[in-house]
């Protein structure tokens, strides 16, 4: 219970937008996620010690429930938007911020590529 809350109050510690969201840099960004990361690791590791079953293993218990969601239409959403949307956008932040242009490039065309598939989707 009590733990619980404090991982509550964690995570609202990882709000972004106290002021202008453009004045977080690519490094603001990746901070929050690896603190994200972080709880949600420490939670299933709570979960290992409590269950006796391995951290491994609830990983990949947890794979074979979304992937079974996912292919029943559940999960198809979130997944998809994951997969299309967030990890890509996350890319292209770090080629932004990366001295190459050659992998600007490469987010670029994938951008004009899904905004072509996203057209004629609709």
């Amino acid at each position: 219970g009590n733990s619980m809350l404090s991982a509550l109050l964690n995570l609202a510690d990882l709000t972004l937008y106290d002021s202008d969201p453009l004045e977080f840099s690519f490094e603001d960004y990746q901070e929050q996620a690896k603190k994200l990361s972080h709880l949600i690791l420490e939670a299933i590791e709570k979960i290992s010690e409590k269950t006796g079953i391995p951290v491994e293993q609830l990983c990949q218990i947890g794979l074979v429930v979304c992937l079974f969601y996912t292919l029943m239409g559940t999960f198809q959403t979130i997944v998809t938007n994951s997969v299309g949307i967030l990890y890509p956008a996350f890319k292209s932040l770090q080629a932004i911020e990366s001295p190459d242009s050659g992998d600007d490039k490469l987010w670029l065309i994938y951008w004009v590529i899904f905004s072509g598939f996203m057209i004629l989707d609709q």
